[in-house]
């Protein structure tokens, strides 16, 4: 009597072309189809009173209604199940079904066959979860039996095939536990996984939900997701991962994971309190620094202790990311370098959230950071810090508003870094600083920084304040800018008296002109910036339009009222084409000195 055939599958694969029954044993199945005795019922099977031991038998309606092929053995062979095994009173015999093909997992288990009848390779299938397994001799992955004594592993499936319930009450921890342990592609389908204990993947491992809004792993007194030190090719997708403000806890904790970790669309909240835990904690193990090329694309993260955290990372991304309503920084990096984030927002960490102190971007001892396309809103100290930082690039970011009195852009210690197409808003609080350079933040250069747009800058704000040196300004503006040591090459609006962050060298001159008017050319080796204002139109002097200067010094003069200002190409200040230039309102020019020539030679303007 030949039983019905296996096939063999590899864990983590569907089925496929590969995964065929044997030509043979396809002949050994027709032919016991062939000979089998075919009864209309199981009422009927069981009134017979002509079976003998080992019959082939077919039943039309078996199970589900469909045909079911099994054999007949002799009494007590099995405790009848009613479904799978038989008691036929008929006979006195028992008919064990062939059937490999399970409704739910406690079907499966519930078999009572073993021996011969489910021998060791048998593949059994549960299409509802499109899970496959395999009798195995012991063990098994799975960690359970049926009722018949048999072990399984788990060949393929999700992880209903472990036993998950996803019904958000039975605890799910073993079951998701015993498939991360596996790794390889792990399905979890739409559903509510509560866990007790974080739940530990192993090198490539692919965790695929059915999306952010719904597949939820609940996470009670616990963190997570954790990826242990040494982990590789770990990917997470598609999940809401959600905790109970547990202080310590963690979202995603990922600890020196070399050639990346991905995570992409997850929705991450509730973790950690006020000062501790976060969204998603990336970090190194304390000895070795080998947490690099992490990814993360669309995550968001909510209500968190802190947001995203990078503790000694390398060549970390982060695009399209959300961190709000954290009660600390939304994004926080320590000792890591070349760190890119381009789009999303990092915002709403504030008093009224429970949180104590937050920076919505804050950079420690962190080199090569590049940020691009990036909303900050609503935090309670700066927006943007780095301290101790060098090499970052800022590009089209908007910043508003602090609900303190901090400083909304602040450098502290932080050399060679660049900001380009930055609006800073918020400045509606006394004691509140747009940019901040501390004395020991130097060469820093921002290009077309416009502060406090809208005109709202409260009395007792500073616009920038700079107390380091060799900081450049270019194109930067703003109603009220105030800074003891300007660069600039382009127009600059100013008004009220000048507010410093340190004592004044040089910087914006105040000066009424009127025909005939010569401009100092001030100290060396600052710049300085003229601010003209006339009563009526006036040209300069036809002799000298500007006082000799020392070789390489560049000044800036702009025309700060609303008449008409002619800066003449005068004997030694030589203006574009020879010819005079005549100012409107906020129109300007730059000169640079050169003293072989004894000429002030234009090297830009803004009209």
């Amino acid at each position: 009597m030949t039983s019905l055939p296996v096939r063999t599958v590899v864990r983590g694969n569907p089925p496929s072309a590969s995964h065929q029954i044997d030509p043979l044993e396809l002949v050994d199945l027709l032919s016991d189809i062939q000979y089998a005795r075919r009864f209309a019922d199981f009422t009927a099977l069981e009134a017979d009173t002509t079976n003998v031991v080992d019959d082939n038998v077919i039943v039309e309606a078996g199970t589900n209604g469909k045909p079911e092929l099994g054999k007949t053995v002799a009494a007590g062979t099995y405790t009848a199940d009613g479904s799978l095994v038989r008691d036929l009173t008929g006979s006195g015999l028992q008919w064990v079904s062939y059937r490999r093909e399970f409704s739910s997992l406690a079907e499966m288990l519930a078999d009572p066959r073993t021996g011969d009848d489910l021998p060791v390779g048998t593949t059994l299938t549960i299409p509802s979860i499109a899970a496959i397994y395999q009798i195995v001799t012991s063990g098994g992955n799975l960690g359970l039996t049926n009722a018949g004594g048999r072990n399984f592993d788990v060949l393929y499936g999700d992880v209903r095939s472990w036993g998950a319930k996803g019904d958000g009450v039975t605890d799910d921890t073993t079951a998701l536990q015993t498939a991360f342990s596996l790794g390889g592609r792990i399905c979890i389908p739409a559903g509510n996984y509560l866990i007790k204990t974080k739940l530990s993947v192993v090198s490539a491992t692919d965790i695929c939900g059915d999306g952010r809004t719904k597949t939820r792993i609940t996470a009670t007194g616990c963190s997570g997701i954790f990826s242990a030190d040494g982990n590789q090719h770990v990917k997470i997708s598609g999940l809401e991962i959600v905790g109970d403000l547990t202080a310590n806890t963690y979202g995603i904790h990922v600890i020196n994971n070399p050639r990346g970790i991905t995570i992409n669309d997850c929705y991450i909240r509730s973790f950690g309190t006020a000062g501790n835990g976060a969204g998603v904690f990336l970090t190194w193990n304390g000895v070795s620094f080998n947490m690099w090329g992490a990814k993360l694309s669309n995550v968001v993260v909510e209500s968190c202790g802190r947001g995203f955290v990078l503790d000694h990372t390398q060549a970390t991304t982060l695009v399209s990311c959300i961190s709000r309503l954290c009660k600390g920084d939304p994004l926080y990096t320590n000792v890591s370098s070349v760190v890119s984030i381009t789009g999303g927002a990092y915002e709403n960490a504030r008093t009224t959230d429970g949180a104590t102190a937050s920076i919505a971007l804050h950079f420690t001892s962190t080199d090569n950071i590049s940020v691009s396309g990036v909303y900050l809103e609503n935090c309670i100290d700066s927006l943007i810090k780095l301290d101790g930082c060098a090499y970052a690039s800022f590009s089209g970011v908007l910043v508003n508003n602090t609900t303190g009195a901090g400083n909304i852009v602040d450098l502290v210690a932080s050399e060679h870094n660049v900001f380009s197409g930055i609006r800073v808003e918020g400045l509606d609080a006394s004691g509140i600083v747009g940019i901040s350079l501390d004395a020991t933040s130097n060469y820093n250069t921002f290009i077309g920084v416009r502060i406090e747009e809208d005109g709202s800058t409260a009395a007792g704000s500073v616009q920038i304040s700079d107390a380091g040196s060799s900081n450049t300004f270019l194109n930067t503006r703003g109603p009220g800018t105030s800074h003891d040591k300007l660069t600039v090459n382009g127009p600059i609006t100013a008004s009220g008296s000048l507010a410093s962050g340190g004592s004044l060298t040089a910087g914006v001159k105040s000066q009424a002109v009127g025909n005939g008017f010569a401009v100092g050319s001030g100290l060396v080796p600052t710049h300085d910036v003229y601010l003209l204002t006339a009563t009526a139109s006036v040209a300069s002097s036809t002799v000298t339009a500007i006082s000799s200067g020392v070789d390489g010094q560049s000044i800036t003069i702009v025309n700060n009222s609303a008449f008409s200002i002619t800066l003449r190409n005068a004997a030694n200040t030589r203006l574009a084409g020879d010819v005079n230039f005549i100012m409107a309102q906020n129109n300007s020019v730059t000169l640079k000195y050169v003293v072989a020539i004894g000429l002030w030679i234009e090297t830009g303007r803004a009209a």
